[in-house]
C-alpha cells in the first residue's frame, strides 16, 4: 500500500514508523527529530480506513531540559567536587562520586545521613549558624574541615552552601560543593617553607630585598634594604635609590642598570658601590639582581627588575685594611732587605782595619808607637762592631717586650754627662761643636741612668752622623712645671717633611749615602723611641726641610718626691783582683788560646779545653777557681758541662760564668738555671770581668 508522502519524512524514522503501523495495523508512539522545523515531536501513529492517523506534540523544550539536565549530571558526575543536594531537612538526596568517595559515604547512607554529619563535632555547631543565617538566599563560602566518616580522618575544605527555591521563590531543598584543600594547602605549605627558607638565607646572609616595577619605576623593598640605605619608605621612583649612591658611582650603576635590562643579550646585575647615609657616614654595598622579559620580537619587554642588596662596608675596610698592611709589609720587607745589605757592609767595615792592623803589628818589626797607633785603631773598630751588636740585641729585645730598666731617682744631668762623654770622640772625629746648655739645679726623674744615657748619645750621634763636617751641635736641657725637656738641634741636611712621621721606624733611614760613609745600621733613633716611652716619655723629631738642620726632643715627667739622688753603685767600680786558676773552655781554639793569653798577661794562671768532654777531665785534674764556659760545645753542650760539674764536691764552690755569644733571655735562663753563677756575651771586655770576678769570689769567700 503506498503511503502518501510528506513533506520531510522520506527515509526518516518518521517513515519507517509510519510504515509499521500500516502493515501491522497496530498503533505506535516514539519521538523524533524533525530537521525541517528544527523541533521535537512526540509523535503517536494508528492505523486508519484510508491509511494512518497521526497526532503530534511539540516537546521541543522538555527534551532541551532533558539534555541540559543530563549534560550537567554528566558534569557533577566528573567534577573532582563533593557535589551534593539536601532535602529541606538537611537529609542527602544526592552527592556524586568524588563526594562519596571524598567523605567515605555509601549509597544506602544517603537517605539518613544529615549535612552536619560531614564535619567533625567542633565544627558542627558554627556550620550550622551559617546555614541558619543564608535566609537571604546568598551564597555561604568557609574554609573548615570534613571528617571521614569511617576512618575519621580531618579532610581540609572549602564548603560551599545555598538555598535551592522554585518559580515561587519557596525553599525546595539545599546544595553545596565542597572542594578539598588537601593539595593545595601542601602546595601553599610548601611555598611558604619555600619563603621561608629564602627569607633565612636572606637573613643569614644579611641581604635586603628589592624590586623595580618597570611600567611604573616603583621600588618595592624589605626591612633590612631599608635599614641598610637609612630609609623607612618605599620610593616611588627607582631613582630616589640612585639618588643615595655616591655620585662618583652613580654612573657605573647606572650603567650596569641598562645592562641588566636591556632587551638583547642582557647579563646579570652585580656591582659594588658607595651610598651616603642620611647619617653622613659612607657605607659600602653590593648588589646583585636579575630582569625577568615578557613578550617575543617587537612586544617584548621587561617585566621585573628584581634582587637583593648587602653591606659590605665591614668587608671594604677590611680589605683597605688588609692593603694597607701589605704594603706597610711590603715597605718593612724592602727597609728590612736594605738593613741587612747595610749590616754586611757595616760589619765588614771594622774587618778591614782590623785585619790591616794584624799585618801592621806583624810587620812592625818592635816600633813600638806603630804597635800602639795600631792597637788603639783596632780597639775602636772592635768596639763599633760590639756597638753594633748591642743595638741589634737592644731592638730584638725591644720587640720582644723583654728589655727591663732599672729605675731609680737620678740626676738627669748625670745621663746627660755619660751620654756626652759616650758620644764626644764620634763628635770631635766629625770637627763638630758641641755647645751644652745644663742648668746648674740638679733636674731629679725616675729612670734607667744607663738607658737614659744611651738615648741621648744614640741622638747626639745621629747628629753628629747627619750634620756635615765642622757643622754646630747644641743639646739644652730645661725643667718646665713637672717635665724636663732635652732638646738636641744641629745644622745638618735636616729631615724630609715627608719622613718625619717614619724617622723612628726600624729600617728607616734619610740619607743612606752619607749614613753608610759614617756607619750605624738605622735603628738607633727606633730604640730610643722605645726606651723613652718606656719611660713614660716622649721624644720628636722635628725639621723645616733639606739642608735645613733639625731638632729632637726628650720630654720626661720629672720626680717631684723630694728624696735623695741614688747612691753611687759600686759595682760599677772597678777594682783589681787577685790571680786564679782560671780554665778557659772554647771549641774555637783562637779564641780560647788569645783569652787565656789575655789572662795569663793579667795575672792568672790558665788552662784550656776545646769540647765538653775535654773540660769535665781538666776541671778535674786542674781544679780551677773560675771556669769561662762556652755553651756551644761539641760532644757536651756547655749547660750539661755544668751540672756535671755541680754534682761533684770539688765542683760545687767553683766560680762558673757562661761566655757565649748566645745573649738572649732564655738562653741566660738556661745557663743560670743549670748552676752557672753568671752570663756573659762575647766579646767579653776585660774590665767587667775584672769587676764580675771580684763580686762573685767576694760573694763566694
Amino acid at each position: 500500500m503506498a503511503v502518501p508522502p510528506f513533506l520531510g519524512t522520506i527515509g526518516s524514522e518518521f517513515e519507517r514508523v509510519y510504515r509499521r503501523v500500516i502493515a501491522a495495523q497496530t498503533a505506535e508512539s516514539f519521538t523524533a527529530y524533525y530537521p525541517n522545523f528544527d523541533r521535537w515531536y512526540e509523535v503517536t501513529a494508528y492505523p486508519a480506513p484510508e491509511g494512518l492517523t497521526v497526532y503530534f506534540r511539540d516537546v521541543t523544550d522538555r527534551r532541551r531540559v532533558e539534555h541540559e539536565r543530563h549534560q550537567f549530571a554528566a558534569l557533577v558526575e566528573a567534577s573532582p567536587d563533593f557535589i551534593g543536594v539536601a532535602g529541606l531537612d538537611l537529609r542527602g538526596l544526592y552527592v556524586n562520586r568524588a563526594g562519596m568517595a571524598m567523605s567515605g559515604l555509601k549509597a544506602d547512607q544517603l537517605a539518613s545521613i544529615s549535612v552536619r554529619d560531614f564535619f567533625p563535632e567542633s565544627e558542627r555547631d558554627r556550620i550550622q549558624s551559617f546555614i541558619a543565617g543564608s535566609e537571604g538566599g546568598e551564597q555561604v563560602v568557609v574554609d573548615t574541615y570534613f571528617e571521614h566518616l569511617h576512618t575519621g580522618q580531618l579532610i581540609p575544605v572549602s564548603w560551599s552552601f545555598l538555598r535551592l527555591r522554585d518559580e515561587s521563590g519557596n525553599v525546595t531543598g539545599y546544595a553545596t560543593v565542597t572542594r578539598d584543600l588537601t593539595e593545595r594547602n601542601a602546595a601553599e605549605n610548601l611555598l611558604r617553607a619555600s619563603e621561608e627558607r629564602r627569607r633565612l638565607a636572606l637573613d643569614a646572609a644579611e641581604l635586603g630585598m628589592w624590586h623595580v616595577d618597570p611600567a611604573t619605576r616603583a621600588t618595592i623593598t624589605d626591612a633590612r634594604f631599608r635599614t641598610i640605605f637609612g630609609t623607612t619608605e618605599e620610593w616611588t621612583d627607582y631613582l630616589q635609590a640612585v639618588a643615595v649612591i655616591h655620585p662618583d658611582d652613580q654612573p657605573a650603576v647606572l650603567d650596569a642598570v641598562a645592562a641588566a635590562t636591556r632587551l638583547e643579550n642582557p647579563v646579570p646585575y652585580c656591582i659594588e658601590y658607595r651610598i651616603v647615609h642620611p647619617n653622613g657616614s659612607l657605607r659600602w654595598v653590593m648588589a646583585n639582581g636579575r630582569a625577568s622579559f615578557a613578550g617575543i620580537g617587537s612586544a617584548r619587554r621587561v617585566a621585573n627588575f628584581d634582587g637583593t642588596v648587602a653591606d659590605i662596608t665591614d668587608r671594604k675596610q677590611g680589605e683597605e685594611e688588609r692593603e694597607q698592611l701589605v704594603a706597610r709589609l711590603r715597605e718593612q720587607d724592602q727597609r728590612k732587605d736594605e738593613f741587612l745589605a747595610i749590616l754586611a757592609h757595616e760589619l765588614r767595615n771594622p774587618l778591614a782595619p782590623i785585619r790591616n792592623g794584624l799585618q801592621l803589628m806583624r810587620l812592625s818589626h818592635g816600633d813600638v808607637d806603630a804597635s800602639e797607633r795600631t792597637r788603639s785603631m783596632m780597639e775602636r773598630q772592635v768596639g763599633q762592631m760590639v756597638h753594633l751588636l748591642d743595638d741589634l740585641l737592644d731592638m730584638s729585645r725591644i720587640s720582644r717586650g723583654t728589655i727591663s730598666l732599672r729605675k731609680e731617682r737620678i740626676d738627669l744631668t748625670s745621663a746627660i754627662a755619660q751620654a756626652i762623654e759616650i758620644s764626644r770622640p764620634f763628635i770631635d772625629q766629625s770637627g763638630h761643636e758641641l755647645v751644652v746648655d745644663v742648668p746648674p739645679a740638679p733636674i731629679f726623674v725616675d729612670g734607667d741612668l744607663t738607658r737614659l744615657a744611651q738615648v741621648f748619645s744614640n741622638v747626639l750621634n745621629n747628629a753628629a752622623k747627619y750634620t756635615p763636617r765642622g757643622g754646630h751641635i747644641r743639646l739644652s736641657v730645661q725643667q718646665l712645671r713637672t717635665e724636663a725637656v732635652v732638646s738636641v738641634t744641629d745644622d745638618g741636611i735636616g729631615i724630609p717633611t715627608d719622613m718625619l712621621s717614619k724617622i723612628f721606624e726600624m729600617f728607616t733611614q734619610v740619607d743612606r749615602n752619607l749614613e753608610r760613609s759614617q756607619g750605624g745600621l738605622g735603628i738607633g733613633l727606633s730604640i730610643v723611641k722605645q726606651l723613652v716611652e718606656m719611660h713614660g716619655g716622649t721624644v720628636e723629631a722635628c725639621s723645616d726641610g733639606d739642608g735645613l738642620g733639625s731638632e729632637f726632643i726628650v720630654r720626661l715627667s720629672t720626680d717631684l718626691s723630694g728624696g735623695a739622688p741614688a747612691p753611687l753603685n759600686e759595682a760599677t767600680v772597678v777594682r783589681p783582683t787577685a790571680a786564679y786558676r782560671i780554665l778557659v773552655v772554647d771549641d774555637n781554639v783562637d779564641s780560647a788560646e788569645s783569652l787565656a793569653m789575655l789572662l795569663t798577661i793579667m795575672g792568672h794562671e790558665t788552662k784550656t779545653a776545646y769540647d765538653g768532654l775535654e773540660a769535665l777531665d781538666a776541671a778535674a785534674a786542674f781544679r780551677p777557681r773560675v771556669i769561662l764556659l762556652d755553651i756551644g760545645l761539641p760532644k757536651l753542650d756547655g749547660v750539661e758541662v755544668c751540672r756535671r760539674i755541680r754534682q761533684q764536691a770539688w765542683g760545687k764552690d767553683m766560680v762558673v760564668i757562661a761566655l757565649t755569644g748566645w745573649g738572649q733571655e732564655e738562653d741566660k735562663r738556661k745557663t743560670l738555671a743549670a748552676g752557672v753563677d753568671a752570663h756573659l756575651v762575647k766579646p767579653l771586655v776585660p774590665a767587667a770581668l775584672e769587676q764580675l770576678l771580684a763580686e762573685l769570689t767576694a760573694a763566694s769567700g
